[in-house]
């Protein structure tokens, strides 16, 4: 019996990853009027960025809102390593949503945008008595005094009767 060598061969180059989908990062609360970043990345079907992603994408928002400043479409290019991120600023408040679509490819954020807080609304809930406490209600308004969801800045309360026990700063939360 004779030995056969065994022919080497190069072991398969791995393949190439294939872009499946979009992904669509924002901050979850945008201040109206203020320039955030949006990122979009394009992923393979396990969700890892496809670094070799190269195409248009375009870019929508799911609410009408006119005074918007986002790109119709941009380039992925060689250098963006299948993570592109461009600059956005939103002016209408509420839910929105942005949408990035490259042929069958597609991906979406939803956040809020909120307008700055510039006053607050207080108001005594009920008829106050004098030496009993009294219950505040404080509403954190934008310029157009609608209120702000969302706002978790700090209120701190003074008063012109100076007999009163000493008033505590407040800090709102989310759920607020």
């Amino acid at each position: 019996e004779r030995a056969v060598p065994a022919v080497l061969r190069p072991a398969p180059a791995p393949a190439t990853p294939v872009a499946t989908h979009l992904v669509v990062i924002v901050p979850p609360n945008v201040v109206a009027g203020t320039t955030v970043n949006v990122t979009v990345e394009a992923e393979d079907v396990h969700n890892k960025i496809v670094t070799n992603f190269k195409g248009i994408v375009a870019v929508g928002l799911g609410t009408a809102d006119p005074g918007a400043v986002i790109p119709a479409a941009f380039t992925f290019s060689a250098n963006d390593h299948g993570v592109h991120t461009f600059k956005a600023t939103l002016h209408a408040t509420g839910a929105q949503t942005v949408t990035a679509a490259s042929g069958a490819l597609a991906g979406s954020a939803s956040f809020d945008v909120n307008a700055p807080v510039t006053h607050f609304s207080v108001t005594a809930l009920g008829k106050p008595t004098a030496g009993t406490a009294a219950l505040i209600n404080v509403v954190a308004l934008d310029a157009n005094n609608n209120p702000v969801p969302g706002y978790t800045g700090t209120v701190h309360f003074t008063t012109s009767d100076f007999v009163t026990y000493p008033l505590v700063n407040y800090t709102f939360t989310a759920g607020d």
